[in-house]
């Protein structure tokens, strides 16, 4: 005969070994909600877009309508004005805007755009181009001279105005000068070649390390100064002929230093040729 002690006994392992079961119910319960309202979250994107484009369409039949129903009245335009004698309060103005005049041109002879002469324009002959440069520097023979030459001119700039000693960076007072030559120069077809020519005395620098070093490298300072201001590069080419070609003895028989000799064969030589 089964005791009441048993039967409880019995009753209590029951009891602990099913309350798993109805918290997997409870979890499997919770699951099943969240899916469904996931499932029920998403949005249908074509749904949504066929709704706002039909209340869009509504919308602007309506403002359509109200528009058409409207009496068509002259247009009035809002301003505020200030009344000086106030007390710099504002107060709203309407003012009938005016209507739109229409300008007409009065009838006449039709103009036509001026032509463009510049395509059209025989270029300068080398002779035009010299007596041109000639013309330029007739004021300043002591910085520049312009010569002619077999085959071409020559236009001699002193050293003294395009750069200091023993420099081959361009002064201020060098621009006047070169500005002239380039202007004269551009849209001509001839061949520019830029000599560089110093005197006897020697330079040993870091940059310049003797007198051919620094011919060439002011040669090439007037080039470029050229090619920046309109002249065609492949027309130019550049030389450094250092202390080899002085236009005067740079001593004198008694080896004395002749100052003014040397000053004249530091020079740039803008030679133009055919």
């Amino acid at each position: 005969m089964l005791k009441l002690s048993q039967l409880r006994g019995r009753l209590k392992e029951e009891d602990e070994g099913t309350w798993f079961i109805s918290l997997a119910d409870l979890l499997t319960l919770l699951l099943c909600f969240f899916v469904l309202m996931l499932s029920v979250s998403q949005l249908d994107q074509e749904r949504y877009k066929n709704v706002a484009k039909s209340m869009e369409d509504a919308l602007k039949a309506e403002k359509a309508k109200r528009a058409s129903t409207q009496s068509p009245s002259r247009p009035m335009g809002f301003s505020l004005n200030q009344d000086a004698s106030s007390s710099g309060q504002l107060y709203p103005v309407i003012q009938p805007a005016l209507p739109p005049q229409v300008y007409q041109t009065p009838p006449g002879p039709a103009t036509q755009p001026p032509m463009e002469t510049g395509a059209s324009q025989q270029p300068k002959t080398l002779d035009e181009l010299g007596a041109e440069l000639g013309l330029r520097f007739a004021q300043d023979p002591s910085g520049v001279q312009v010569e002619k030459r077999e085959g071409g001119y020559a236009v001699t700039l002193k050293g003294a105005v395009l750069f200091d000693r023993g420099s081959a960076d361009l002064s201020p007072t060098s621009t006047h000068y070169l500005d002239s030559i380039a202007t004269s120069l551009k849209g001509t077809p001839y061949k520019v070649t830029v000599e560089g020519h110093t005197d006897n005395i020697p330079i040993q620098s870091f940059l310049y390390p003797s007198n051919w070093e620094l011919s060439a490298a002011r040669a090439s300072r007037v080039a470029r100064y050229l090619v920046d201001h309109g002249v065609t590069k492949e027309r130019i080419q550049v030389a450094g002929f250092a202390d080899t070609r002085p236009v005067a003895p740079n001593d004198s028989p008694q080896g004395q230093p002749l100052a003014d000799n040397q000053a004249r064969n530091r020079r740039v030589v803008v030679l133009i040729n055919p």
